[in-house]
């Protein structure tokens, strides 16, 4: 990455004038001036506080929130969209890849977190720190995570209960009974809400943590805390792991099929979609409508009993 792309990347990250310097400095070898800093920002249309969108642009903006789990989330949640919403958004091709595991993983006890221990223990195995092997991985209760309790409340109230609310709805009239053709018509909703899980993740990535009593408890952004652990007196405890380990595992993973159903099931849908020239939904009412036309086709067609 370029010079400018590393700055427009950590100014999307949300850093001070002051710790993107420090970080070119420190990390790139980049030496500038807070002077040259402003002019390469602003003549990359980069600035703080002081952009403004037209009044179109800001309706269209709440109208399209207004169509999915933004429809829950109330004044606060809007204004603090519309507020950052220049400052949680990253391209693709600013993502950092990291090639290597946690020095040590804490979890819960679900199900597929033996899993995650086995691997992590695996990964770690060869390592002579005082944490290496079976002692990179901890069992432990979420509920003492404040943390972790804490993005599960956002989660669940930023995305997951719009859903949960229309899915109640469906079940409730009689349009949703959890058969096999029901749960592989879910795929109407899949995309739409991994995109919204997607933006949620950015956007928790992207708050501040503000400043506590508790001078152990770390503040700022997540993002920039993960990715410039210097700043905040730390550093990266990311274990270096070998590319063979690395495709030993990933052998033992069950890889996500890029169809989100049974085949024979999609297949047909798509043929019904082309047929009666049905688009990719776009919101949750869009891909509501979809569901309801296909459930009853498929009805009609396999001559179920509903």
């Amino acid at each position: 990455m370029d010079k400018v792309g590393l700055i427009k990347f950590y100014f999307n990250l949300g850093l001070a004038y002051k710790d993107i310097l420090h970080i070119l400095s420190r990390k790139h070898r980049i030496i500038l001036s807070l002077r040259t800093l402003k002019r390469i920002l602003k003549k990359n249309g980069l600035f703080r506080r002081i952009h403004f969108d037209s009044l179109e642009e800001t309706v269209g903006f709440i109208k399209e929130q207004l169509q999915g789990s933004g429809a829950l989330h109330g004044y606060r949640w809007m204004h603090s969209k519309c507020k950052e919403n220049d400052l949680h958004t990253r391209k693709e091709d600013t993502i950092k890849e990291f090639d290597g595991c946690p020095r040590i993983l804490r979890t819960d006890m679900g199900t597929e977190n033996s899993s995650i221990r086995e691997m992590q223990s695996f990964l770690r195995r060869n390592d002579d720190d005082d944490q290496a092997g079976e002692k990179s991985f901890i069992w432990g209760r979420s509920t003492a995570n404040q943390r972790i309790e804490s993005w599960w409340g956002f989660l669940r109230k930023e995305c997951v209960d719009f859903w949960l609310d229309h899915f109640h709805r469906l079940k409730d009239e009689g349009d949703f009974v959890g058969d096999f053709l029901d749960k592989n018509l879910m795929f109407c909703f899949l995309g739409l809400i991994q995109d919204e899980l997607d933006s949620t993740k950015e956007t928790w990535n992207s708050h501040v943590i503000r400043p506590s009593s508790n001078e152990h408890v770390p503040h700022g952004r997540p993002d920039a805390m993960h990715l410039i652990p210097e700043l905040y007196d730390t550093e990266d405890y990311l274990s270096q792991v070998s590319e063979e380990d690395l495709a030993r595992c990933e052998d033992d993973c069950v890889h996500r099929s890029d169809i989100a159903c049974d085949g024979d099931v999609f297949t047909l849908c798509t043929h019904i979609m082309a047929q009666n020239s049905l688009n990719v939904p776009v919101d949750a009412y869009t891909a509501i409508d979809l569901y309801l036309f296909l459930r009853g086709e498929l009805i009609r067609m396999l001559n179920l009993d509903r």
